[in-house]
């Protein structure tokens, strides 16, 4: 949070965070919250919480990058599997993050009662 809260005084005409990861995006949030500037900074991070919910419900977190974890995890081992049964595996494999806003974040709600 100091760091946001330094980069907020620092530049009074800020309008947007970007914050990677979810320590900086509970930072951000918290610095925005405790500035009182949620009608003018606009949040955008990466790693859904139950905070962000509530920021995107107050209109100052704007969007969130959620990764998928289990499925991280699932693409893991079935490469595991596959490289142990002596087949190749693709260099990359892609695991697609969702943007969560205003307009899909009800299906997230449960995820962080």
């Amino acid at each position: 949070m100091t760091a946001a809260e330094n980069l907020i005084t620092g530049n009074p005409d800020l309008t947007a965070i970007y914050a990677t990861g979810e320590p900086a995006l509970l930072g951000a949030i918290a610095a925005v919250e405790n500035q009182g500037r949620q009608k003018d900074i606009k949040v955008f991070g990466w790693d859904l919480t139950a905070k962000a919910i509530s920021g995107i419900d107050g209109g100052y977190v704007t969007a969130v990058l959620q990764q998928d974890p289990e499925k991280m995890g699932a693409e893991a081992l079935n490469a595991l599997n596959s490289i142990t049964s002596g087949k190749t595996v693709p260099k990359t494999i892609l695991v697609p993050a969702t943007v969560v806003t205003k307009a899909n974040v009800d299906s997230y709600r449960p995820l962080f009662k």
